[in-house]
């Protein structure tokens, strides 16, 4: 019964409809939310695309994870929005991991090498962040030495970095 009255006090909503979906369980009918919205071209496909790509994720279902993110990352490139080359990067970092995860070790040794030369040292401080999770990479791939170099290397040639960016490589 609450279950019904929560989807009925929802229902205009499908986004929110989808997440409710996806937190009873329902995961055939969040992701059926998300695909029509992604495909609707609104303001809502690009939060979509996400939540379909994580969703599929969690599903062990990293070809079509891998699929919804980069359908995300093309329609981002494209919006020609302000901040989309920035959530670009962020998805970017989840394609990356998602591949690691589907044992595709040499495509997310790609894209976490396109992340970084795409990523600068700017006041946003994402790079420092894209350098840890390839050191994670590395690391996880069995190449501990290589990691280790890159991050040293990092910390020498970058002397003034805020204390949370140096901390967060220094815990890498």
């Amino acid at each position: 019964a609450v279950t019904a009255k929560a989807r009925a006090q929802i229902k205009n909503d499908d986004a929110e409809l989808a997440s409710f979906y996806e937190r009873q369980g329902q995961l055939d009918d969040a992701a059926a939310i998300y695909k029509k919205l992604a495909a609707a071209n609104s303001q809502q496909s690009q939060g979509a695309w996400q939540s379909l790509a994580s969703l599929y994720a969690g599903q062990q279902r990293y070809g079509d994870a891998v699929a919804a993110y980069q359908q995300a990352i093309a329609n981002l490139e494209a919006s020609g929005q302000p901040e989309a080359r920035n959530q670009s990067l962020w998805m970017r970092q989840n394609l990356a991991q998602t591949l690691q995860q589907a044992g595709q070790v040499q495509e997310a040794g790609q894209v976490y090498q396109q992340l970084l030369s795409e990523s600068q040292d700017g006041p946003d401080g994402n790079r420092p962040q894209f350098l840890s999770n390839y050191a994670n990479y590395l690391n996880g791939t069995k190449r501990s030495g290589d990691a280790e170099k890159l991050l040293t290397d990092y910390l020498a040639n970058h002397p003034n970095l805020q204390p949370w960016q140096e901390s967060n490589v220094l815990y890498a």
